[in-house]
Protein backbone atom coordinates (compact mmCIF):
# COMPACT_ATOMS: atom_id res chain seq x y z
CA UNK A 1 0.00 0.00 0.00
CA UNK A 2 1.24 3.45 -1.21
CA UNK A 3 0.78 6.17 1.42
CA UNK A 4 2.36 8.45 -1.68
CA UNK A 5 4.30 11.34 -0.13
CA UNK A 6 3.12 11.13 3.19
CA UNK A 7 5.60 10.59 5.74
CA UNK A 8 4.90 8.42 9.07
CA UNK A 9 6.87 7.69 12.26
CA UNK A 10 6.31 5.13 15.18
CA UNK A 11 5.34 5.80 18.37
CA UNK A 12 5.67 2.42 20.91
CA UNK A 13 4.57 4.22 23.96
CA UNK A 14 2.08 3.91 26.91
CA UNK A 15 -2.21 4.51 26.59
CA UNK A 16 -2.03 7.21 28.99
CA UNK A 17 -3.04 10.08 26.45
CA UNK A 18 -1.15 13.04 27.69
CA UNK A 19 1.89 10.75 26.59
CA UNK A 20 0.34 9.86 23.38
CA UNK A 21 -0.20 13.54 22.26
CA UNK A 22 2.73 14.69 23.45
CA UNK A 23 4.44 12.37 22.04
CA UNK A 24 2.94 13.11 18.56
CA UNK A 25 3.24 16.41 18.27
CA UNK A 26 6.93 16.04 19.36
CA UNK A 27 7.99 13.62 16.86
CA UNK A 28 5.65 15.38 13.67
CA UNK A 29 7.83 18.54 14.73
CA UNK A 30 10.97 16.70 14.93
CA UNK A 31 10.71 14.33 11.77
CA UNK A 32 8.53 16.50 9.88
CA UNK A 33 6.05 13.92 9.93
CA UNK A 34 2.84 13.94 8.49
CA UNK A 35 1.44 10.76 10.54
CA UNK A 36 2.07 8.89 13.54
CA UNK A 37 1.58 5.35 13.84
CA UNK A 38 0.92 4.04 18.01
CA UNK A 39 1.18 1.37 19.51
CA UNK A 40 -0.27 1.44 23.02
CA UNK A 41 -0.10 -0.62 26.54
CA UNK A 42 -0.53 0.76 29.72
CA UNK A 43 3.24 1.30 31.06
CA UNK A 44 4.83 0.35 27.87
CA UNK A 45 8.15 0.73 28.36
CA UNK A 46 8.27 -1.73 31.53
CA UNK A 47 6.69 -4.02 29.74
CA UNK A 48 8.64 -4.89 26.90
CA UNK A 49 11.75 -6.77 29.14
CA UNK A 50 8.97 -8.51 30.19
CA UNK A 51 7.38 -9.94 26.82
CA UNK A 52 6.60 -13.35 25.93
CA UNK A 53 7.17 -14.98 22.30
CA UNK A 54 3.66 -14.09 21.81
CA UNK A 55 3.83 -10.75 22.83
CA UNK A 56 6.69 -9.63 20.99
CA UNK A 57 5.28 -11.47 17.71
CA UNK A 58 2.11 -9.38 18.41
CA UNK A 59 4.01 -6.16 18.51
CA UNK A 60 6.26 -6.89 15.38
CA UNK A 61 3.08 -7.40 13.56
CA UNK A 62 2.33 -4.32 14.50
CA UNK A 63 5.30 -2.61 13.95
CA UNK A 64 5.73 -4.63 10.42
CA UNK A 65 2.21 -2.33 9.29
CA UNK A 66 3.87 0.69 10.10
CA UNK A 67 7.30 0.17 8.75
CA UNK A 68 6.63 -1.69 5.54
CA UNK A 69 2.89 -0.58 4.76
CA UNK A 70 3.09 3.24 6.27
CA UNK A 71 6.86 3.37 5.36
CA UNK A 72 7.76 4.62 9.34
CA UNK A 73 11.51 5.18 9.36
CA UNK A 74 11.60 6.10 12.93
CA UNK A 75 10.39 4.13 16.00
CA UNK A 76 10.38 6.00 19.20
CA UNK A 77 9.91 4.22 22.69
CA UNK A 78 8.08 6.63 25.19
CA UNK A 79 7.82 6.38 28.89
CA UNK A 80 6.52 9.21 31.23
CA UNK A 81 6.20 10.73 34.28
CA UNK A 82 3.31 9.99 37.03
CA UNK A 83 2.43 6.54 34.90
CA UNK A 84 -0.24 4.08 35.99
CA UNK A 85 1.15 1.25 34.23
CA UNK A 86 5.07 1.50 35.28
CA UNK A 87 5.09 3.49 38.53
CA UNK A 88 8.81 3.45 38.66
CA UNK A 89 10.96 6.51 39.21
CA UNK A 90 12.64 8.45 36.20
CA UNK A 91 15.84 6.77 36.61
CA UNK A 92 13.69 3.48 36.01
CA UNK A 93 12.20 4.65 33.19
CA UNK A 94 15.22 5.77 31.46
CA UNK A 95 16.61 2.28 32.06
CA UNK A 96 13.53 0.47 31.14
CA UNK A 97 13.59 2.97 27.98
CA UNK A 98 17.58 2.21 26.94
CA UNK A 99 16.93 -1.57 27.10
CA UNK A 100 14.26 -1.10 24.93
CA UNK A 101 15.50 0.90 22.52
CA UNK A 102 18.18 -2.25 21.91
CA UNK A 103 15.15 -4.83 22.23
CA UNK A 104 13.28 -2.85 19.51
CA UNK A 105 16.99 -2.35 17.15
CA UNK A 106 16.56 -6.17 16.80
CA UNK A 107 12.69 -6.28 16.36
CA UNK A 108 13.08 -3.59 13.79
CA UNK A 109 16.08 -5.97 12.14
CA UNK A 110 14.05 -8.47 11.74
CA UNK A 111 11.17 -6.61 9.87
CA UNK A 112 13.27 -4.86 7.34
CA UNK A 113 16.58 -4.19 6.27
CA UNK A 114 15.89 -0.19 5.72
CA UNK A 115 17.61 1.85 8.00
CA UNK A 116 14.90 2.66 10.82
CA UNK A 117 15.94 4.98 13.62
CA UNK A 118 15.53 3.76 17.02
CA UNK A 119 15.53 6.48 19.88
CA UNK A 120 14.16 6.60 23.41
CA UNK A 121 11.71 9.34 24.73
CA UNK A 122 10.56 10.86 27.87
CA UNK A 123 7.17 12.59 28.75
CA UNK A 124 7.03 15.08 31.43
CA UNK A 125 4.74 17.68 32.54
CA UNK A 126 5.87 21.26 31.92
CA UNK A 127 3.00 23.30 33.61
CA UNK A 128 1.60 23.06 36.81
CA UNK A 129 -1.70 21.97 35.88
CA UNK A 130 -0.38 19.28 33.72
CA UNK A 131 -1.72 20.99 30.70
CA UNK A 132 1.58 20.93 28.59
CA UNK A 133 3.59 18.13 28.43
CA UNK A 134 7.29 17.97 27.55
CA UNK A 135 9.42 15.50 25.35
CA UNK A 136 13.36 14.77 25.99
CA UNK A 137 15.63 12.11 24.42
CA UNK A 138 16.85 9.72 25.78
CA UNK A 139 20.14 7.93 25.50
Amino acid sequence: MSQGNKKFGTAVNCMDGRAIEATINWMEKEYALDFVDNITEPGMDGLMEKMTEGDREYLKRKLSISINNHGSRVVAIAGHDDCAGNPVTKDEHATCIVHDIDTMKVIVAEITSEPVEVIGLWIFPSSPDEHLWSVERVK
